[in-house]
Formats: structure tokens, sequence, C-alpha cells
């Protein structure tokens, strides 16, 4: 047997050779594997990279005390809010005085109560179209102009036939700041909370509003009419406070806005008109057209009944209540869990919200 041998001879590898600078290059710019081949796919991978990145962060809820600029506008709806109350409270407590002033009964006298409910009608018409106009910065122009100029009016004392009319002014800018402010401070963050103390100050002014009219008539031995100088200033503030707060909201932002929550199909519309919104929207309207006009014809109503000065008290002390029961309302939140309120939610959201309404 032969056998036969070989030497193999083995060599180095330097593992440590720099590759060439334009290799390097092209690593570091595009990212690419070891293995890849310059080509289409590295060309689309450069337009990638030079798109922005995506933009993946939600976005933030406003509050009332941000940005810093809401605290000023919340403050100013409150005010404006307190304006209104002392209006509406305004009507019973001065009826027995407008009936010994221009002499006539009290049927004639009460459909002063007409008023501010033609204004308000008149107000739920052209809400939609003057925030489209004008924005909101309309809106607290025209709120705070509507109280400003009927109160200059009725301060004359002008014939009676002219106050009726120029109630339903004044009912009109009630009705657009109501609509207006309520749905501004119902976008924010904690709105219960928020809109409980929106609608306290109104109770405020309910409550502030017949006894200043009472103490001026009474005490001051002034007519009825002298009351409206107060409501003058009181209005030249609000007009002045919301038109600088809501400066900025003109109506390009507020077609922002209405675009965006209109991406979700809750538009008006499908408020109106569509199922399930179209229940939930003409039952909420139906009750509280009920509850507020009872609300407030009851307690501007109390004042024609027994000595002027004694039920103006009284007026005043049912509007005290209404500010009052809306404070309480805060701390009492946690309550109704407690009592099953869960339990009767749920009950209320399977009767309004049926899947059988998105079929």
């Amino acid at each position: 047997m032969t056998t036969t041998s070989s030497t193999i001879k083995l060599e180095s590898v330097d593992y440590q050779h720099a590759l060439p600078l334009k290799d390097v290059g092209g690593l570091a710019s595009e990212g690419r594997r070891l293995g890849s081949h310059e080509g289409p796919r590295d060309a689309d991978m450069g337009v990638r990279d030079s798109l922005p990145a995506p933009t993946t962060s939600t976005p933030v809820v406003e509050s009332w005390k941000y940005p810093r600029s809401n605290l000023f506008r919340v403050a100013a709806t409150f005010w404006s809010f307190l304006v209104c109350g002392a209006n509406d409270a305004a009507y019973g407590a001065l009826i027995p005085y407008l009936e010994s002033y221009y002499k006539l009964d009290y049927i004639i006298v009460s459909l002063l109560f007409l008023s501010p409910f033609v204004g308000y009608v008149l107000s739920a018409i052209f809400n939609n179209w003057l925030h489209i106009k004008f924005g909101q910065r309309g809106i607290a122009v025209l709120c705070g102009a509507c109280h400003l100029v009927a109160y200059i009016i009725v301060s004359q004392h002008p014939p009676y036939p002219v106050l009726v009319v120029v109630y339903v002014l004044a009912g009109f800018g009630n009705g657009i700041g109501d609509a207006a402010w309520n749905a501004f401070i119902g976008n924010l963050a904690n709105a219960n909370e928020t809109l409980g103390f929106l609608h306290a100050l109104y109770g405020v002014g309910g409550t502030i509003s017949p006894l200043i009219a009472t103490t001026m008539i009474t005490e001051g031995g002034l007519e009825w009419y002298h009351f409206y100088y107060v409501m003058i200033g009181m209005s030249v503030v609000e007009l002045v406070v919301c038109t600088a707060a809501f400066w900025k909201n003109t109506a390009a932002s507020y077609h922002e806005t209405t675009q965006t929550n209109n991406d979700d199909n809750t538009g008006l519309r499908a408020a109106l008109f569509s199922r399930p919104y179209a229940r939930v929207t003409w039952i909420c309207a139906a009750f509280l057209l009920a509850y507020v006009g009872v609300e407030v014809s009851q307690t501007d109503d109390v004042g024609v009944f027994g000595s002027p000065l004694s039920n103006e008290y009284r007026l005043a002390a049912e509007h005290f209540n209404l500010s009052n029961a809306q404070v309480c309302e805060l701390a009492l939140q946690p309550i109704p869990s407690i009592f099953g309120g869960e339990a009767i939610q749920a009950q209320l959201r399977e009767a309004m919200w049926k899947p059988e309404d998105h079929r």
C-alpha cells in the first residue's frame, strides 16, 4: 500500500480591512443591510426618509384654565350669565310698579312675560347663522349690545307697547348668550362642574336683581326705571369683557372647529333627524322647554301676590335656592352611584340607544 501526503499552508485573513469610503457613506446615509444592492428600493427608502414623521400625539382637551386665555373667557361667560339672571328676575319684581305707573291691569302687564319667550325663539332661529357669519366674537358683541340698547330704552320709560318690543330685544340677547356660553363651557374638560358654576352665577343674578330693584324703589324713593341704570352699567361691563375675551374667536375659527366636529357625522342635521341622536335631542328639548318656562314664569310671578316688598324677598330667595342647588350638586355628584345611579344610567342608555338604530 502506498501512502501519499500533502502539505496545506494556512494564511491569515485581515478582517480589519477598511471598506471604501463610498460604501461606508452609503451604509451610514441610507442604513442598508449587508448584501443589499443599490436600486429602486434604496431610492424609495430615501424618499421615505425625507418625509416628516407621522403625528401620533392626541389633541389636548381645553379646560377652564388651559390655555390661560380660557381663564378670562370663562370669567366673561360667568359675568354674562349674571346679567342674564338679573334680566330675567327683574320682570316679576317690577310688575306691580309697572301696573301703577302705566295704569294697566295685571293681564295687560303680564304680556311682558311673552317678550323674552319671543326673543328666545328668534335667538334659536338665528343662533347657528350668527355663529357661522360672525363666530363667538359676534355673539359676544351682539349679546352685550342687545342688553345695553334694551336697557337704555327702558330707562327712558317709553310707552308700554314700546316696552314690550324692547324686552324682546333683551330676550334675544339672553338667548344667544345662553346658547353660546353653554356650548363653550360644555366643550371644556370637567364640563359638569364648570357648567354648575355657570348656572350658579345665573342664580346669583336672579337673587340680587329683585333686591336691588325693590330697595331702590321702596327705600330710595326712586322710580322703577331707575333700576335699569344699574343694568346699563352691568351690560357695559358685559359688552367690553366678553368682546375682549372672545375677540380672536372669529367666524374662521368657528368653521375650523365645526369642520372637525362634523367629521364624525354628529352635526345639527344628525342631532335633529338621525337616530339615536334625534331621540335624545327632542326629549331633552321638550323637557327643558317645559322646565325652564315654568321656572322663570313661576319665580317672576311670585312678586304679584301679597305686598311687593315681602314678595321680592321671596323671589330673591327662590333664585338663591337655584344658585345654591347648582353649587351643592357639585359636592353631591358621587352620591348617585351609591344609590344605584350607575344602574339607572345603564337602563336609560339601553332605552335610548338601541342596536337597530344603526342598521
